[in-house]
Order: C-alpha cells, then structure tokens, then sequence
C-alpha cells in the first residue's frame, strides 16, 4: 500500500482559501435565514434572535424559517393572485441585497 503524498503549501493554501469562503457564505445564509424570520415575527431583534439562535441544527432552522414563510404565504393555485402584505419596499429589498 503506497503511503498517501501530502499536500503542498499552495494546495493547502488553495483549500484554506475556498474554507474560507464556504464558512463566509454559509455565515452570509444564515444572516438572511434571521432577517426573514425578524421579518416574519414583526417583533424587536432580540426576541426574533432568541426564537431563531436557540433553534439549536441548521436543519432546524430551515424548517423554522420555511414554517413562517409557509404560514404568510399560503400555497394558491398557478396563475391566482396573492394580495401584498403591508412590507416595504426597502423591507423587501434588505431580504433580497446582501448588506
């Protein structure tokens, strides 16, 4: 059995750089998984960060935020139209552009 080559500095620097981004995106989803769900609530940040922080799996957390979005949201039919929620339009946006 052939001992296994260990990497090379720019081949370790290349996979540190791509960590890196991952946790840096992953961090940049999770950001937005909060915003929709203070969003949702329509309650102060700290009692919207305690209901979504607490919610202890990402798994978890999905499912929380898609429960919430399910709930204001409801499944209509194609081609029927939902009334608007009394959001903002900058309300809006923030969910769409990362800030």
């Amino acid at each position: 059995m052939e001992d296994p080559r260990l990497p090379t500095r720019k081949e370790q620097d290349k996979f540190y750089v791509a960590l890196g981004r991952a946790i840096t995106n992953w961090s940049s989803l999770e950001s937005q998984l909060f915003e929709i769900t203070h969003l949702i609530l329509g309650c102060a940040r700290g009692l919207a960060s305690v209901v979504f922080y607490r919610t202890p799996t990402i798994d978890s957390r999905l499912t929380l935020t898609t429960d919430l979005v399910e709930f204001i949201l409801p499944n209509y039919g194609p081609g029927v139209q939902i009334p608007m929620m009394s959001l903002g339009d900058s309300e809006i946006m923030s969910l769409a552009v990362p800030t």
